[in-house]
This record gives structure tokens, sequence and C-alpha cells, in this order.
């Protein structure tokens, strides 16, 4: 994931901690623990 990657989301939250809201920080670190597999989401798509 783009946000794992090279550790961007760690660098881009710290070098713009002075504009990031918590709302925002708390939506992205909920998105990461999903896809990192501590919850489970499951996508159920009908064609």
């Amino acid at each position: 994931m783009i946000f794992e990657d090279n550790h961007n989301w760690d660098a881009f939250s710290l070098a713009n901690q002075a504009i990031l809201r918590d709302v925002e920080i708390n939506e992205v670190n909920k998105m990461m623990s999903c896809i990192s597999g501590k919850y489970t989401i499951v996508l159920l798509a009908t064609v």
C-alpha cells in the first residue's frame, strides 16, 4: 500500500503535523489497521 511503502505516511504526517487534523490521522490509521489484518473487511461485488 502506498501509505506504507518507504514509510510514506510516517514521513508525510511528521512533515505536515502542523496542518493535519486529528480526524485525518485517525481515519488513515483506521484504514491502515484494516489492511494490515487487525480488522477484516469483506467486499462483495455483484455483476
